[in-house]
């Protein structure tokens, strides 16, 4: 995140950020120093990681990929280690003013408007579906689990972030 927009973050009154990914952590685009700076340095805010979904990094493909490339193992590693923390201090958490989800192994499937005046104006939240992977280490493809509840998160802001650079809008601010 730019230095701009986590400035804007730390003055708005938003409370809670969900990051969603369609695949697992070990399939993750950020950096090791990206996560860290995440997971640790941002303040009072307390991160969240549902542990089923980290687990999915035990499977065979997952472990193939993070033996071949050392940056996803400690990526993996760093999540883990954070779970860990977390479990055992509520304290943090509790003292946090503001959460940060990361959520794995969803796919946003409905999104869910409010209405005024009988015509949808605005967002109030989205619902996702479970994804299982499937396929090769390295080419694992995020599908549908057939039968699973989708889940319903309350949301006012959607953003969608497919990890392609970012192009320049004149007379806006932007770190490349």
């Amino acid at each position: 995140i730019t230095a701009h927009a986590l400035d804007a973050l730390e003055r708005s009154t938003v409370k809670r950020v969900t990051i969603v990914g369609r695949r697992g952590p070990a399939q993750a685009a950020w950096t090791g120093k990206e996560l860290r700076e995440i997971l640790n340095t941002l303040p009072d805010v307390a991160v969240e990681i549902d542990a089923a979904e980290v687990a999915v990094t035990e499977s065979p493909q997952d472990k193939a990929e993070m033996k071949a490339a050392r940056v996803k193992k400690r990526c993996v590693g760093m999540l883990k280690k954070k779970l860990e923390e977390t479990a055992t201090s509520d304290v943090v958490a509790a003292e946090a003013t503001k959460a940060l989800s990361l959520r794995f192994c969803l796919s946003p499937a409905e999104l869910h408007p409010t209405e005024t005046l009988g015509y949808p104006s605005r967002l109030s939240g989205v619902s996702f579906t479970q994804m299982s992977l499937q396929g090769e280490a390295g080419k694992q493809r995020a599908v549908a689990v057939e039968g699973a509840e989708p889940e319903r998160m309350d949301a006012q802001l959607l953003l969608r972030s497919v990890g392609y650079r970012s192009v320049e809008l004149e007379g806006l601010p932007w770190d490349n």
